[in-house]
């Protein structure tokens, strides 16, 4: 639930971004195209901040490992990010790779 609130957050958001970018039409409203889709982000926000400030009123427990299950999905990404960055290969390695790989690899026979 909390990841789907801060999606439509974000989706708020990028409208009024790219709608500030790429200048709305003549014919928009400033009301539709800018402000109220900022609104909408502002109170998504707000929302999922007090949702998660909340989260063991939302949960109905005190266990602290269902209230600090929020959190695994931003460290989950963290991690990820961290790992992904750590493991980049340049392209000369990539190509020594991929030549290692093709020259211990048995060619079978072709049939007549």
């Amino acid at each position: 639930m909390l990841g789907i609130v801060l999606l439509q957050g974000i989706a708020a958001a990028s409208i009024v971004g790219f709608l500030l970018h790429h200048h709305h039409r003549q014919d928009e409203s400033v009301w539709g195209a800018l402000v109220s889709p900022a609104l909408g982000a502002l109170g998504l926000i707000g929302g999922l901040a007090l949702m998660i400030d909340n989260y063991s009123t939302l949960t109905g427990t005190s266990a602290a490992w269902v209230n600090a299950l929020p959190w695994a999905p931003p460290a989950a990404a963290m991690i990820g990010a961290f790992v992904a960055g750590r493991s980049r290969i340049t392209g000369a390695e990539e190509a020594d790779r991929v030549e290692v790989t093709t020259s211990h690899t048995a060619k079978a026979p072709m049939p007549e």
